[in-house]
């Protein structure tokens, strides 16, 4: 690790709760010399032939910002330091050919999906040793959470249910994962360097065993977010022992930099994609409602030879965690009016934002509610200065920027914050280049078609330079080039997919950025697809 933060990564306890946040002064103290050795040690080559870096290392911090979907520049800014003391995974064979969206499509035309392959993968999560456990959590505990972890990607596999009927039960016919928590310098030989460095690496051996190591100098924990979450990292390995690349979408499981805890773990659409390049997509035959689907059994077992079946009929995080989030964020009792208590009833949105975890946050009035990766109401109604405590409510509009920076509108007054804590503002959009013609805004959005950020505001819209901190040439122009109708309430970029999606009222448009052109059969409602209301599916 890089030697400013030598003395985060001794055996002492990490000054910081939360792996994946640290300190201001700890990310501002990282220098050039550190960034080198983080180069040199995970293998980021420019691809000029030499493995020497180039002079200021602007070309492979370049390549570091597009590892991580950050905004490219070549130089080392406050958000591309962070990537230089956050914990990461240690498999760096791939980098260079990394699951970038859109990517997954065009390799899924490469491979034939056969019966075979599929029942390989479904026994290889059948077959997981925990070879060695991990002194910060019961071993019980452990083998649930390795089993709840399995589900997760073994429920998207197509014919996964044939796979378990016909497992195989020769010991020599089985090809065996095997978990290992090591520490530095323990009987098992991988150079983890100690807490804050990686947190973890899959190893592929020739004897058709796939070793899983994990730091266990680092504080793994589960359903809280202090230490590191175990529940994610084991997720993410997983991921690579079923031949999933790292991911620069930011709220993938499979992005290469820790992500933190979350309250409700799933696969992002990126994370999907790339599975079912490898797999195939499921049937559009509908699936058995989750009253009739029959529990999945998974069998962890260990080095001393015992076995632990755990039957999982729930998500891969426990209801205890999500009841914990809800508990702590609705802190005032929610007014009388019905747009408050129900987000089904709710028929205009001030905003949506996407945030760097995966998480869609829907506003509307004094209140916010928080989606899932895959649409589930996750939170809310929540009070919005609860979390924001400087805003006021209603906002205009809300978005993330390149930096992972949540920026708010309202009036002429913009704010920026870091997750809930203020970095600046409130201050008038002038001071970063917005003209007072963009005051009360409809929509500000990164648009995935370009990365570029625009502003929607009646029947015209503004290209907007993050780096210069200005309004682009020529600009504003006239809405009519999107096709679609004047005083757009919301838009956001959903990264997985390729799409752009446009709000208005209690409806909604998708656009496809490969084509820029508005898909067929849109419109449609906004709550029973983004908030799944009544019975209509996504």
């Amino acid at each position: 690790m890089c030697c400013c933060c030598s003395e985060y990564t001794s055996a002492a306890p990490l000054p910081f709760p939360d792996s994946s946040k640290p300190p201001v002064a700890v990310i501002d103290a990282v220098t050039l010399e550190d960034a080198e050795e983080w180069i040199k040690k995970y293998k980021v080559t420019s691809g000029e032939g030499s493995s020497a870096p180039t002079p200021g290392l602007e070309k492979e911090i370049a390549l570091v910002q597009h590892m991580a979907g950050i905004n490219v520049t070549g130089q080392l800014d406050f958000e591309t330091k962070k990537l230089f003391v956050i914990p990461r995974c240690g498999n760096t064979g791939e980098e260079k050919e990394l699951s970038f969206s859109g990517e997954a499509r065009k390799r899924r035309r490469k491979r034939d999906f056969t019966d075979e392959y599929i029942a390989w993968a479904c026994k290889m999560l059948n077959d997981i040793i925990i070879k060695q456990y991990s002194n910060s959590l019961p071993e019980d505990a452990q083998a649930r959470l390795i089993a709840r972890t399995i589900s997760v990607w073994r429920k998207r596999i197509p014919g996964v249910e044939r796979c378990r009927k016909r497992r195989s039960i020769n010991v020599e016919q089985r090809r065996e994962i095997e978990i290992i928590f090591a520490r530095p310098n323990s009987s098992y030989q991988y150079p983890f360097e100690g807490k804050g460095g990686t947190f973890g690496e899959v190893i592929f051996s020739n004897d058709s065993k796939i070793e899983v190591y994990f730091d266990d100098s680092e504080p793994f924990t589960t359903n809280t977010s202090s230490g590191m979450n175990l529940d994610w990292v084991a997720l993410h390995e997983l991921g690579h022992t079923l031949g999933l690349k790292h991911s620069n979408v930011r709220y993938s499981v499979m992005y290469p930099w820790y992500q933190g805890y979350f309250s409700n773990l799933e696969l992002s659409p990126s994370d999907i994609e790339q599975l079912q390049a490898l797999f195939g997509r499921p049937s559009t035959t509908s699936r058995p409602s989750a009253k009739t689907e029959a529990p999945a059994t998974t069998e962890v077992t260990t080095s001393k030879a015992s076995a632990v079946f755990i039957t999982d009929t729930t998500p891969a995080v426990t209801t205890v965690a999500e009841k914990e989030v809800t508990t702590l964020k609705v802190t005032e009792k929610p007014s009388s009016s019905p747009l408050v208590g129900d987000i089904c009833n709710v028929h205009k949105f001030d905003s949506f934002m996407m945030s760097t975890d995966g998480r869609t946050y829907v506003f509307s009035g004094d209140y916010f509610w928080v989606l899932s990766a895959s649409l589930n109401v996750e939170g809310g109604p929540i009070k919005i200065t609860n979390k924001w405590k400087e805003l006021e409510t209603p906002i205009d509009s809300a978005y993330t920027n390149p930096d992972g920076r949540i920026v708010f509108f309202k009036g002429s007054i913009y704010w920026r914050y870091y997750g809930s804590i203020l970095e600046e503002g409130p201050g008038d959009i002038s001071q970063i280049g917005l003209p007072s013609s963009l005051r009360d805004l409809d929509a500000a959005f990164i648009w995935g078609g370009n990365k570029k950020t625009y502003f929607f505001k009646g029947n015209i819209y503004w290209r907007y330079n993050e780096f210069n901190k200005a309004v682009d040439k020529n600009y504003p122009k006239s809405i009519i080039a999107w096709g679609l109708p004047h005083n757009m309430d919301s838009v956001i970029t959903w990264n997985g997919n390729e799409r752009t999606y446009f709000f208005k009222d209690d409806k909604y448009w998708r656009l496809d950025d490969g084509w820029l052109e508005l898909e067929r059969g849109y419109p449609r409602r906004i709550t029973p697809v983004w908030m799944k209301c009544g019975t209509r599916l996504p």
